[in-house]
């Protein structure tokens, strides 16, 4: 039983547990937030609270509460009357029918298995037309597993071995994971019980990359890793931040619960422009980055200076309560309490400072990729550093292909920068392809800009042909005719003069699938022509129709 109305009719948050055993009602902690008429759950003995009213006041918050285990009490009475009685803890295990999608948009996907049963990598995201490639944070030994659909056997493992990866073949229950996808697709989490939040109670100190089944607000999930249900209104530092990635927005979803408990959380998101997550939950399908403190209690050491004063009624105590992870911005606020008894006042002033620092680094280039024609070219792309504390200069661009040339970066600016490149002609038939790896340091995912170039038109070269027909006018059918000499480049661009009574320019293409010809003209007496027809290659000849402005029209052939 949880919440409702007071006798002077404000709302309550308070708990109530009944246990069938006893027959008896108990107090729980209380709800973060006193509601009424509230929608209320219990999966995995954490209690779920949505909406209700405070006052008049509607709410749209969902918050969670860890309960106690359940205990079921066997009573067995001997013949010779002794008496022994057995107690079991119980839990409600939630489980997921396979009815869990994944939904990949193209570019960085942070995605979790919420499902207690193991993900087959290569089985669900080994397609390489859809896949780039697969990430996994190992967090007991601070570096990426890694997976890509274009590699396999020994020829994967000897590159992720060359980079200081592991090799990536499953993602366990409760693991986060990176796709860099291709296209847009999905694929389903394996069947089994959902991973709950209290399963991570005593998480590793630092990076952690995770998911839940559970559907926790972040705020509900860092009260539920306390040990000791945390009581009314207080908020425990259990994470230092939590991080959650929208791959449509390309932003973080942030929160701190030391930002939250000093009531800062909301300017901090806002000055560093990153995603609130409001009402958003943790949902099953998200996967979250958790940064731990070293003191995984969820408390906080403090230290300091005690002064007993002259009357012995008064005790100050001062304490300094500092929180450290990598330097990227730091907020600091003080707060001091004064309870008083029948003779003794007790004030404490404790001054908090925490640090923020992001997670591994997240970098993303746009466009993802160049196409060139066969004839060549020069292009350009950005890298973006996603998250502002990855500020890294150290990356380097790596052409994979010796016709891809001239490239270096440039701009650079607290880890963004610009990328030029270079490519050089295709004299072949066949297109071909290459890409400009991006590295950084190990902590961070490297990124392919994709190079894909035409192979050279087999129908380039230089033709010349005649023209005629006839130009209909009011006084009478005129015929007319004249010579061109046009040339076919190696990407199919036409170009050329034609002469005679419609003298002028010709430009357009020639399609090396069908041998098609589309032209295009300037000057011409009466407008400009329009050209069409077929070329055959070996040798190079070609005829087709013209028309000029519904006046006149002909046909062209080559010599």
């Amino acid at each position: 039983m949880a919440g409702g109305n007071t006798a002077d009719g404000a709302a309550s948050n308070v708990v109530e547990s009944y246990d069938p055993q006893t027959n008896t009602w108990s107090t729980a902690a209380s709800m973060p937030t006193a509601r009424a008429q509230i929608a209320s759950g219990v999966i995995n003995n954490v209690a779920y609270f949505a909406g209700g009213y405070a006052g008049s006041s509607g709410l749209s918050v969902v918050e969670s509460l860890s309960l106690p285990a359940i205990t079921d009490t066997t009573t067995t009475t001997t013949a010779a009357g002794a008496t022994t009685t057995t107690s079991t803890a119980s839990t409600t295990t939630t489980t997921l029918t396979g009815t869990v999608t994944l939904n990949f948009t193209p570019g960085w996907n942070l995605v979790g298995n919420s499902a207690n049963g193991t993900l087959d990598v290569a089985a669900a995201l080994g397609d390489a037309a859809k896949v780039t490639t697969v990430w996994k944070w190992v967090a007991s030994s601070a570096k990426w597993a890694f997976y890509t659909p274009s590699l396999v056997g020994q020829a994967l493992t000897d590159y992720a071995t060359s980079k200081g990866y592991d090799v990536l073949t499953t993602i366990g229950g409760g693991e986060g994971f990176w796709v860099n996808a291709k296209e847009p697709f999905t694929a389903q989490l394996p069947a089994g019980s959902s991973v709950y939040s209290a399963s991570f109670q005593g998480m590793a100190p630092g990076w952690n990359l995770i998911a839940v089944g559970d559907n926790p607000t972040p705020s509900g999930f860092n009260r539920t890793l306390s040990l000791t249900p945390p009581a009314a209104g207080d908020i425990p530092l259990n994470v230092i931040t939590l991080w959650a990635w929208d791959a449509a927005q390309m932003n973080w979803y942030f929160y701190a619960p030391g930002l939250e408990k000093n009531g800062t959380l909301a300017s901090y998101i806002a000055s560093k422009s990153y995603l609130d997550f409001g009402i958003r939950t943790l949902d099953p399908a998200t996967g979250f980055w958790v940064n731990v403190p070293a003191d995984t209690s969820g408390t906080t050491t403090t230290s300091g200076a005690t002064t007993t004063s002259t009357s012995a009624s008064t005790t100050t105590t001062a304490a300094a309560t500092t929180t450290t992870t990598t330097a990227a911005s730091t907020t600091s606020s003080t707060t001091t309490s004064t309870s008083t008894t029948s003779a003794t006042t007790t004030t404490t002033s404790t001054a908090t400072t925490t640090t923020i620092s992001a997670p591994p680094c997240v970098y993303a280039i746009n466009p993802a990729g160049s196409d060139f024609g066969a004839d060549g070219g020069s292009n350009w792309f950005a890298v973006t550093a996603t998250n502002s504390p990855c500020l890294i200069q150290e990356w380097t661009p790596n052409p994979s292909q010796n016709w891809i040339t001239n490239v270096y970066k440039y701009g650079m600016s607290n880890g963004n920068g610009y990328v030029n490149l270079t490519v050089l002609a295709n004299a072949g038939a066949a297109a071909r392809n290459g890409v400009v790896t991006v590295v950084w340091p190990a902590n961070a995912i490297g990124v392919n800009h994709n190079v894909n170039q035409a192979g050279a038109n087999p129908f380039q070269g230089a033709v010349n042909g005649t023209w005629g027909g006839t130009c209909n006018f009011d006084f009478g059918p005129v015929s007319v005719s004249g010579t061109f000499a046009m040339t076919v480049d190696a990407n199919g661009g036409v170009s050329g003069t034609y002469l005679g009574d419609e003298s002028g320019m010709i430009t357009g293409s020639v399609n090396a699938g069908s041998g098609g010809l589309a032209a295009t003209t300037s000057g011409g007496g009466y407008g400009g022509i329009s050209w069409s027809g077929t070329f055959n290659a070996n040798p190079l000849r070609g005829n087709g129709q013209w028309t000029d402005s519904g006046f006149c029209s002909g046909t062209w052939a080559t010599n």
